[in-house]
Formats: structure tokens, sequence, C-alpha cells
């Protein structure tokens, strides 16, 4: 019966909610998740998922509803019911994957079904069952080999929604766990274990996860994104393109892996995201990550020297840097900073004219910049924190001069020190009590705790 509600073409997030709210009800009274009616409200709650359009609402339904509150006990019962009762084992394992199957699809979109799973343990009591997995994924037995992957597929979900899972997943030490996984010709495990380490790691253990494996993982990820470029659906292997970017940028948080994705050739995949050369839609998303990606490069002195030499790079950022996407804009801004070094030479290619922003002495200028860059993190979006009279000129001068097709912003008379702090979102509470002190001592600090920086604001000055 739940499959006829599913063969509709066109389905709206209300004309399901009813169905899974009774689906969950029926579990909560249960006794045992082996009848007829908790297999079959398992299974509504499973085809519910596969309506990519509607997870997100219907993740969150479920949150709701309390479903989170139930998976630990139902997971644990079906795998009791496995060891204990041979001839019901196959239906038990054939639920726990109906189970992962759903929570799989519907965690790609709800953040607030990833919070649940993390405030109900579900998250911990899934780390801790492929802590028990003991042989190598491809000497696994065939109902392991279909509820690791699903596994992996949720932790990675949900540390992409929920950043400061990193601290829970450390704890677990799931960096260990998962990089046992990075030997198996399975791509789909494969990619998953890498992305989802790329959140985890350190910078330390960013670099050492670059070079593992036959082929670096660096190298491997590249080539699922090249893969993913290639596909109409700018997907490959399980995994969007924007996906795969973004754990790349990820381990960019080592300045030696910043050199090593520049180097291993991803930069001509990341500008086609960026600047669509081949006339295939890619989404903002995607061209937010790859301008995002070319600000990572710009940080390292020989990358920026290279994107600065090529000039399809410096026009990509330049058609862009006035977009209406206010995260495109300040990616392409922040980049161009860097690329530049703080003195901005932005060609007009309609009125053929240069417009040089000269930087006041003490602000970020080559080798002597000012900066403390204290934990690379997956934003580079600052923002002026500078207070009083110099929060306005901070970077940019008391007044802009213009003559003919020259803008010049004029230098402050007594030019301040300026330092920017970069980190990891679980360390904020730390590094802003690092830059109180600074500004108590007069620096002007720049620093990313409201979201998205003011480089857009200071070059439409």
């Amino acid at each position: 019966m739940a499959s006829r509600l599913f063969q509709q073409k066109v389905l709206k997030a209300d004309d399901l909610k009813p169905k899974l709210s009774k689906a969950v009800n029926n579990l909560r009274s249960s006794r045992s998740y082996m009848t007829a009616a908790t297999v079959e409200a398992l299974k509504t709650i499973r085809e519910a998922s596969n309506h990519q359009h509607l997870q997100l609402a219907l993740g969150d339904h479920l949150t709701e509803s309390g479903y989170a509150s139930l998976l630990v006990n139902i997971y644990k019962s079906l795998k009791e019911i496995g060891k204990t009762d041979t001839k019901a084992a196959e239906q038990a394992a054939s639920s726990i994957i109906t189970i992962l199957t759903s929570l799989s699809q519907f965690t790609a979109e709800s953040v607030q079904l990833c919070t649940a799973l993390q405030n109900e343990g579900t998250l911990s009591f899934f780390i801790d069952q492929l802590h028990i997995i003991s042989l190598p994924f491809d000497e696994l037995d065939q109902n392991s080999k279909c509820e690791v992957p699903l596994i992996l597929e949720i932790l990675y979900h949900c540390i992409r929604h929920c950043g400061e899972l990193r601290t829970l997943y450390r704890k677990h030490d799931v960096v260990p766990l998962l990089s046992k996984f990075l030997n198996t010709e399975e791509v789909m495990v494969k990619t998953t274990s890498l992305v989802t380490l790329a959140y985890t790691v350190d910078e330390t253990e960013s670099d050492k996860l670059a070079t593992t494996g036959t082929d670096g993982c660096v190298n491997f990820l590249i080539f699922r994104l090249k893969a993913a470029l290639h596909s109409r659906i700018h997907r490959a292997g399980g995994f969007t393109a924007a996906g795969l970017l973004e754990g790349l940028i990820h381990l960019m948080a080592s300045d030696a892996n910043k050199v090593k994705v520049l180097e291993q050739g991803a930069l001509p995949l990341i500008l086609r995201m960026l600047k669509r050369a081949d006339k295939k839609p890619f989404s903002e998303e995607e061209q937010v990550l790859a301008a995002t990606a070319i600000w990572k490069f710009a940080f390292i002195d020989s990358n920026r020297k290279a994107l600065k030499a090529d000039p399809n790079v410096l026009d990509a950022l330049n058609d862009f840097k006035t977009s209406k996407n206010a995260k495109l804009r300040d990616a392409c801004c922040g980049a161009l900073w860097e690329i530049y070094e703080g003195e901005m030479k932005i060609e007009d290619k309609d009125q053929k004219h240069l417009a040089t922003n000269e930087i006041p002495t003490g602000s970020p200028s080559g080798a002597s910049r000012n900066r403390a860059i204290l934990k690379d993190d997956e934003d580079r979006e600052w923002g002026d924190k500078s207070k009083g009279k110099n929060k306005k000129r901070a970077f940019l001068g008391q007044r802009e001069e213009q003559s003919g097709n020259i803008a010049t912003l004029s230098h402050p008379e007594e030019p301040q020190s300026h330092i920017m702090i970069s980190y990891q979102w679980d360390s904020q509470k730390l590094m802003i009590r690092v830059k109180d002190a600074l500004q108590k001592e007069g620096y002007n600090v720049w620093m990313d705790v409201e979201k998205m920086g003011r480089y857009s604001e200071i070059f439409k000055q």
C-alpha cells in the first residue's frame, strides 16, 4: 500500500508528512521491529527519502516526529535478532539497510536531522559500529559491505552540515578509523572516507593524508573531480563536483597541500567551475567553492606568482568580483586582494582602464604583512573588527581622490598595524580572546566572526 503512494508524478511534502508521522508512531509503539507493520513503516520512510526535492522538508519533519530518538534501539534490536534467529536474520539485515539508506538520503539535506543524530547519540553509536569491524573492507561479509558505505555517507553528510562535529569525531578516533578504508578498491567507500577525513584532520594529519595510498589522496580527489565535471549532472561515484572540491578545500588547511593541489593540476578544473567556459550551467555553490579554492591557493607565495601570471585566473576573478552573490563576490575580491598582496589592479574590460588601490604602510604587503594566521580555516571570510575612527579607514586610507581613470586611496597620516586571524571554528572562543587582547594593544584586527568579510565593501569604495 505504501508503494502506491509514491507512484504519483508530483508529490509535495504535505502529501507525505501524515504517512511519515504514522510510520514513526507505529515504530514508537511497537514491541518488535520484525512485524509486518514495522517493516512497512521502515519502507515508507525509505521510499519518502527517494524524493530528493523533498528530503529537506521530510527530514526535518521526521526529526520533529522524534524518529532520531528511536534509531539506536531499533538498530540494536535488529542486530540481536540477526545473531539469535537465523530464519529472521535476512529480514533483520534488510531492515537495517532500509534504515541506513533513508538516513543517508535525508541527512544529505536536513541539518536538523544531523543535529538530532548527534544529540541522541546515534552518530557515536554508528562510529562504534565501525570500530567493531576488524577486517579490511574488501574482506567483509556481504551485509557489512552494504552497511559500512551507508554509515560513512551519514557521517560525511553530518560533518559537512555541522562543522562542530569535528570535536566529536576526533574524540571517537575517527581519523585512524576511516584511514583504514582508504586502501579499498571500492571507489565510493574510499571517496566518502577521504572527504570525511578532510573535515576531521588537523594540519599535520592533513599533510600525511594527502600522500596516503598508492596514488595519493589529493591526486585521487582531483581525478574524481575531473570525472564529476565530465558528467552532465556534475556527479561521479555518488559525489557531486561541489562535494569533491569542498573536500579538497578542507585538505588545503595545510600550506603544503595548498601547493600540492595546485601542482597536481586542479586549477584548470576549478577555473572551469568558475568561468562556465564550456557553457555548462554551474551552480552558484560550485562557483563560490571554485573562487574560495583560488583564494586558498593565493596564501602561498609560489602559488600567488603562478595565479598572477595566469590571465585566465585574473579574468575569471574580475568577472565575478561584482557578483550579486555576496559569497562569490567576497571570495573573488579576497582572492584578488591576496594575489596582488593588497595592491589591487583590476581591469575594467568595458572601460579598458586600471584602478589602483594603494594600501597604507603597515597593512598586508609581501612577506612583511602583519597578519596572524593562527589556524587556516575552510572559510577565508574576515570582517574588519577595527574600533572607532579606524574602522572605516582600515586598509583604505581616509579619503578617495580620483583623477581620470585612476582612483587612488590616500594613506592615513598615522598608519596602523593590521592583523588577520584565521582559525578552526571550534577554537573561536579562544581566538576572540586573542583578538580582544590585540585590539587593546591598538592593533586593527580582521577576524571572521560574523561570517563573510568586507572585501566586497572595500572594492566598492
